[in-house]
């Protein structure tokens, strides 16, 4: 699982979109192979002979479609959180 190379915190509204493509990028980078090495360590674990090698490596790659789709789902979701949170700002500030 993640080693903490990452920010476990969003940027703020007022920083730049780069820190934000910043932030996004060491969660892919980071989390996002983990999940990668998580599924590959666990396909690495079953026995080609298993008469149910087929479903048990088709549920692992549904696992880790899941974490990988609900990961970025959060990284969608922090996005989109803090572009919410600069319009409010910038709307806040004009006036």
């Amino acid at each position: 699982m993640p080693h903490g190379t990452f920010r476990e915190t969003p940027p703020k509204p007022d920083a730049s979109p780069e820190e934000l493509a910043k932030f996004n990028a060491e969660r892919q980078a980071s989390y996002l192979a983990c999940l990668e090495q998580e599924k590959n360590d666990a396909a690495a674990k079953l026995d080609p002979a298993d008469p149910e090698f087929a479903q048990k490596t088709q549920n692992i790659e549904a696992i880790f479609a899941k974490k990988n789709n609900a990961a970025v789902d959060e990284l969608t979701a922090v996005a989109t959180r803090w572009s919410q949170e600069v319009k409010a700002f910038s709307a806040k500030a004009a006036k």
